[in-house]
């Protein structure tokens, strides 16, 4: 009987070197600048409203009249995005109309 609970215990012991090895070699990958910042982009994202404004933008300023339509949706849509409120077919017309306002009184 004792036999087999000494093999138990240095099985157990075995088990948690390897398992301490293990934590220890990721620990170590992990505190790299490339692990740390894909580690961040997991935790804190960036948010794409910036980047759907600017891609708004640039549709609307194409000289194609109907580029104009989705670069207004994807100014309307940053906006609404940056407040944080949930979006509806009537609340992204209201702030699609807005919008278009503001861009039709600039002059080039």
């Amino acid at each position: 009987m004792v036999g087999k609970g000494s093999a138990r215990l240095r099985e157990s012991a075995e088990s948690f070197c390897r398992l301490a090895g293990d934590l220890s070699s990721c620990e170590g990958g992990l505190h790299s600048p490339a692990s740390s910042k894909a580690l961040r982009q997991v935790v804190k994202p960036k948010s794409p409203v910036g980047t759907m404004r600017k891609v708004g933008i640039a549709l609307i300023a194409c000289p194609d009249p109907i580029s104009g339509i989705p670069g207004a949706a994807l100014v309307a849509s940053s906006y609404v995005m940056k407040k944080k409120e949930p979006v509806g077919v009537g609340q992204l017309a209201v702030e699609t109309n807005k919008i278009l306002r503001e861009l039709s009184s600039f002059r080039l």
